[in-house]
Parts: C-alpha cells; structure tokens; sequence
C-alpha cells in the first residue's frame, strides 16, 4: 500500500485510515472523524491520520478553488 500511496500522493490521494486511501475528488463531505464519497459510502478517518487527511484536503480545495476562479476570470 506504501508503494501505491507514494504514486499517488501529489494527485489528490491521501490516507484516511491504514486501510484505505481516498481521492481528493470523490469527497462530497467532511465531519470531523467521517468522510463522505460521491458513491455515499462513509469511511472514518482514523485518530493518527486526522491531521494529516484535514489539512491535505484543505490545501487540495483550496487549489481547486484557485482554479476555477482563474479559470471564470
């Protein structure tokens, strides 16, 4: 899985848990310790992957948001 997540970490990819690792872009909700996809699975976040998964997805809509304002101006 290391292997896989080092491919995919600077194209949206993050840990959420030991167990899985989610795309940035299927994301629709974030509360606290529960991500929710496009496809309405919910997947918790795990303790020691919180910090990390929260400020990764805040960098990525951030960009995401720069984006598109570039892109209506």
């Amino acid at each position: 899985m290391k292997v896989i997540y080092e491919e995919l970490k600077n194209q949206h990819f993050e840990y959420a848990h030991n167990s899985y690792i989610v795309n940035f872009q299927a994301v629709v909700g974030l509360k606290n310790n529960s991500i929710q996809l496009e496809d309405s699975t919910m997947l918790n976040i795990s303790r020691s992957k919180k910090e990390r998964f929260h400020k990764r997805f805040s960098q990525y809509l951030g960009q995401k948001y720069r984006r598109n304002r570039r892109e209506e101006g």
